[in-house]
This record gives structure tokens, C-alpha cells and sequence, in this order.
């Protein structure tokens, strides 16, 4: 009996440590995927010389060749490699982003007044004709966004401080309206009648154009919060080019907005497709109102850079929304008038140097040039006598970048 009662005492004894031991190994499996997250570690792998360090076939984990490293200046290459393999700063045959030499680069240490553009002899040519009067096509495009409302009021109250001069010289001018919603079923539409915005309806009735235009300026703030002034810009002058728009007047595009065009192209695409429509691009000019800074408490707001690129590659000016209206519409409004009695060059001077010859007679005074508008102005006591053929010849640059 004796016997048998420690025989099972250690038949207990056993059974307890095997159960102890069975405890321990779940434990130890259960640790093991934890701190591996499924991976185990290389001191776990059963022949670690099966998985290198290397993932090419004889380097280390930062070899990027053959046999190199990242600073590797042989065949296999690296990133500041000097060598034939290339590298971001190689001046060799390999080319890099400042290679002089035969790879080519982007930053030739001593490029031509036109960079990778070639320097290109420019003329245009005019018939003065006092007689004729001036013409002007004007495209207002406005925001139409939420945030909009406010500026549109302003635009509408302070109108007349723009228009007031041309009524008084009876400057011919035609005028339109649209949004910078670039939707398909709004993009380019024309807001109100655009017979009703031109000089002669202003002549027969001055106080009904003035009521038409600031309602209709008023486009509402339900628009599209994409703003797209350029697209629709491009998209109205193609609508209506054939009724509205004249060739032998100038175009003045203004746009105004809070915020950045989104229009999907590029700025170049939609300068380029614009002045296509004139045939002297010299009469096509921007005037953009846009936020040029942001203020505190319009965090909302977004920089215009992209309407003042399309004004500044046209010519024109750019104002911030945020200025006062009145002096803003003032001062466009004169501007447009300056540009009415002068020479739109079609093309950019090379450091604004011009040659200006009358009936083939060169004239070096009486008259100036304004870069910023690109046009030739004679003085009031040196204007050309009707008839007379006056040439604007400069250089200009053509392609590149």
C-alpha cells in the first residue's frame, strides 16, 4: 500500500511538471509572433546565411551597382557618381541638370539673352488715321462663387468711375459678361444681352445701360467653387467671336476673383489660344483683380498667381481685390483709354529698345514706350498726321523657355 501511494505521488509530480512545461511553450510561441510581428528575427531563422543583407549580388544594402556604394564614383553608379554611370551633378559626357558639355543641361553657364529661344529681328507696321475712332471690346469675367458677393456689389456700385470717361469721349466699345464657372452648361455663356452693353445702347439710353450693366454683373454666388476664369474666358471670345468680337479693336479681358484659377490647362495654352483670335496680338490685353495677399480674416481666400501670369504675359496689370474699387476701376479704366491713341507692338522688346521711323524717317523723340502696356504713345505735339505709316522695329525672343 506504501508502494503504491508514492508510486502515484510521483505519477502526480509528473504529470505536474509536464503540465508546467506545456504552459511555458504556449507562452514563448504567443511572445514570439508579438515582438516579430510574423517575422521572426535572423537569430531565429534556421540558417541565417540564407537571406544577405545584400539585395544585389555582391554589394551591401546601400550598394545602389554592381559592387559599389552610395558614394560609388566606378561603373556601377551612385547619386553624386562623376563617372560614366552618371549622376545628378556630373559634368561629363553622362549629362546631368547642370551639364555644360555634350549631355546637355539646363543651366548652360553662359546662355544667350534668349536662353534655349532665338533672338529674332520684329516689326509692325500702322496707318495713322485720326479720323477713325478708337474701338474696344471688353470681357469682364467674375467670380461667381460663394464668396463672391460683396466684390460684385462694389463692382456694380463703383462702375460708373470706369465707364464715366468713355461715355464722355464716345469711346466705341462693346461689352460682355460671364463666370469663371467652367461647367459645360455655363462655361463662356454671355450674362445679359450683349447688344444692351455697347456704346450705342449707352448713347440712346445712358441711365438703362448703367442699370443694365451693374443687375448683370451681379452673377450670383452660386457657382462653382472651381473657378476656371481663363477656360471660360477662352470659351466665351470662341462662342461669340464672330458677333462680338471685332478685329480691329482692342481686347480687354478683366478678370475678378478671390481665388486661383483652376482652369485645367496651362497658362501658356490659354495665351496662346487667345491670341490667336486677334490677328495683332499687340490689341489683346488682361487686367486681372485678384487677391494678391492673403489677410487675416479671409482665411479662405486663395493667391491669383495664375491670372496675374496670363496678364503679365499679355500685358496689362494686376490689382488686389482687397484695394478700393473706385481708384481700381479708375485707374483701369484710364489705362484702357491710353491704350486707345497708341501702337500695340505684337511682340515683347528685348530690354524695351525700340526704333520708331515715320514715312520711312527714323524718330527718336516725341514719343514713349510703356512696357508694361507694350504699345508706342506719341506726345500730344508729336502725333502722326493722318495717313502716316508708322514702324515700331525691335528684337524680340521666339521659343524657348
Amino acid at each position: 500500500m506504501t508502494f503504491i501511494t508514492k508510486i502515484n505521488r510521483h505519477l502526480s509530480l509528473i504529470l505536474l511538471i509536464a503540465a508546467l512545461s506545456g504552459c511555458n511553450q504556449q507562452e514563448f510561441y504567443q511572445k514570439e509572433f508579438l515582438e516579430g510581428v510574423g517575422v521572426p528575427d535572423d537569430h531565429k531563422l534556421k540558417d541565417p546565411a540564407a537571406i544577405p543583407d545584400d539585395p544585389s549580388t555582391g554589394g551591401t544594402v546601400t550598394d545602389p551597382g554592381t559592387g559599389g556604394g552610395t558614394t560609388d564614383p566606378g561603373t556601377g553608379g551612385g547619386t553624386t557618381d562623376p563617372g560614366t554611370g552618371g549622376g545628378t551633378t556630373d559634368p561629363g559626357t553622362g549629362g546631368g541638370t547642370t551639364d555644360p558639355g555634350t549631355g546637355g543641361g539646363t543651366t548652360d553657364p553662359q546662355p544667350g539673352v534668349c536662353g534655349t529661344g532665338t533672338l529674332t529681328d520684329a516689326s509692325d507696321t500702322f496707318v495713322q488715321n485720326v479720323a477713325q475712332e478708337a474701338k474696344v471690346d471688353i470681357l469682364w469675367v467674375i467670380d461667381n462663387s460663394g464668396s463672391m458677393g460683396d466684390e460684385q456689389d462694389a463692382l456694380a456700385y463703383n462702375f460708373e468711375a470706369f465707364i464715366g470717361n468713355f461715355l464722355n469721349r464716345g469711346v466705341d466699345f462693346k461689352m460682355g459678361i460671364t463666370t469663371t464657372d467652367g461647367r459645360s452648361n455655363y462655361s463662356g455663356i454671355a450674362r445679359g444681352d450683349l447688344n444692351a452693353l455697347t456704346s450705342q445702347a449707352a448713347a440712346q439710353d445712358e441711365a438703362t445701360f448703367l442699370n443694365n450693366f451693374k443687375n448683370w454683373v451681379k452673377v450670383g454666388t452660386n457657382g462653382s467653387g472651381t473657378e476656371m476664369g481663363l477656360k471660360t474666358s477662352q470659351d466665351f471670345l470662341n462662342r461669340y467671336s464672330a458677333s462680338w468680337m471685332r478685329q480691329d479693336a482692342y481686347l480687354v479681358i478683366v478678370h475678378l476673383s478671390d481665388e486661383q484659377d483652376q482652369s485645367p490647362n496651362a497658362v501658356s495654352n490659354y495665351v496662346d489660344g487667345i491670341k490667336a483670335l486677334k490677328g495683332n496680338s499687340g490689341f489683346l490685353k488682361s487686367y486681372s483683380i485678384v487677391t494678391t495677399e492673403i489677410i487675416p480674416n479671409k482665411q479662405w481666400e486663395t493667391l491669383g498667381t495664375r491670372y496675374t501670369d496670363f496678364t503679365n504675359a499679355i500685358g496689362g496689370t494686376v490689382s488686389d481685390i482687397h484695394q478700393d474699387f473706385y481708384t481700381t476701376l479708375n485707374d483701369i479704366g484710364a489705362q484702357i483709354l491710353n491704350l486707345l491713341d497708341s501702337f500695340p507692338l505684337s511682340g515683347v522688346p528685348l530690354n524695351s529698345q525700340i526704333q520708331v521711323t515715320v514715312n520711312g524717317q527714323a524718330v527718336t523723340s516725341g514719343w514713349t514706350y510703356d512696357a508694361v502696356n507694350r504699345v508706342v504713345k506719341f506726345d500730344q505735339t508729336a502725333i502722326p498726321n493722318a495717313g502716316s505709316i508708322v514702324v515700331g522695329y525691335y528684337q524680340k525672343c521666339v521659343g524657348g523657355n
